[in-house]
């Protein structure tokens, strides 16, 4: 939704320092992030997204021939890409309705499909309504990358209430607490031995 243009900002800022990386979006949506993503001019700029109507708005959209498209779930694509080698130095992460499981696959995921020295973010709406929750989510979040090799860096962002015309027409309420947790996760620039976690097959549906 629009009010995220602030968190995505931070999160382009945070995870792409300069031009000329390689970068993975994980949900296109509204296509706030990937139009910052464009602007640093990446090297290699790749986005996974799974629903029709906005596969065909980012196919009559200006970054059509900029970016690269899989079309299909992450689980699909995610480890077709392992398979191919290819590596990022910067990835994020943001799907509608998943539960804490899967962004823990996608984890292992990153992990493995990011360059040494590379950067992972997620969106972390985990509890979104509850700081308690929230805050539970971010400890687990923060524990299971570091089991990976990832170090992760959370930076509070204060946020303005979003107020009941946000959600107007909107189903669920996902965000409702006055900060925001931006985690960076980086993997070392020298690889050192992975856990077993890391080496677990990302579960296809």
């Amino acid at each position: 939704m629009g009010w995220e243009t602030p968190l995505m900002r931070a999160s382009v800022d945070a995870l792409i320092p300069g031009p000329g990386l390689r970068v993975l979006n994980v949900g296109f949506g509204l296509g706030i992030f990937d139009k910052m993503v464009a602007a640093t001019q990446p090297a290699a700029h790749h986005v996974i997204e799974a629903h029709p109507d906005v596969l065909a708005f980012i196919a009559s959209g200006p970054l059509a021939k900029s970016i690269a498209v899989h079309a299909g779930t992450w689980r699909d694509q995610i480890p077709l890409l392992i398979a191919s080698g290819i590596q990022f130095d910067a990835i994020y992460f943001d799907t509608y309705a998943e539960y804490y499981d899967d962004l823990a696959d996608f984890h292992r995921a990153a992990a493995q499909l990011l360059a040494p020295g590379g950067r992972y973010s997620w969106f972390h709406g985990g509890g979104a309504s509850n700081a308690l929750f929230n805050d539970v989510y971010k400890r687990i979040a923060d524990a299971d990358a570091e089991a990976l090799g990832l170090n992760v860096e959370w930076t509070r962002m204060e946020m303005a209430p979003l107020g009941d015309a946000t959600w107007h027409g909107v189903r669920r309420n996902y965000f409702s607490l006055d900060h925001y947790w931006l985690p960076v996760a980086i993997k070392p620039a020298v690889e050192v031995a992975a856990a077993k976690e890391s080496r677990r097959p990302v579960k296809a549906e």
